[in-house]
């Protein structure tokens, strides 16, 4: 993953023993796929600069349509949070780590 998602048009995440496809879809806004193709979810940022002087993205994730919960400045950390939850939802029993 390239340090910045700005930078990113289409990276491969591995995370949890997967591969994971974050794929630009607007200026703003990237998917998150599953190796199966499936939908992971959605990141968008939505204060390019912050008051603290950090962007500020918030997570779409499937049948959870804006979730404050899912909102903040880490878009790793927002990224994998989503790959939890598909993997909680799909796989309950998955383990692994971040590589």
């Amino acid at each position: 993953m390239p340090e910045s998602i700005f930078d990113t048009e289409d990276a491969t995440l591995k995370f949890k023993e997967r591969e994971w496809q974050i794929t630009r879809t607007a200026t703003y806004e990237w998917s998150i796929s599953s190796e199966d193709g499936d939908s992971v979810g959605v990141i968008r940022c939505v204060t390019p600069l912050g008051n603290d002087g950090n962007s500020v993205f918030d997570l779409e994730l499937p049948g959870k349509p804006e979730s404050k919960e899912t909102e903040g400045t880490d878009w790793l950390s927002m990224i994998e949070y989503a790959a939890n939850e598909y993997l909680d939802t799909n796989e309950p029993n998955s383990a692994g780590y971040r590589e």
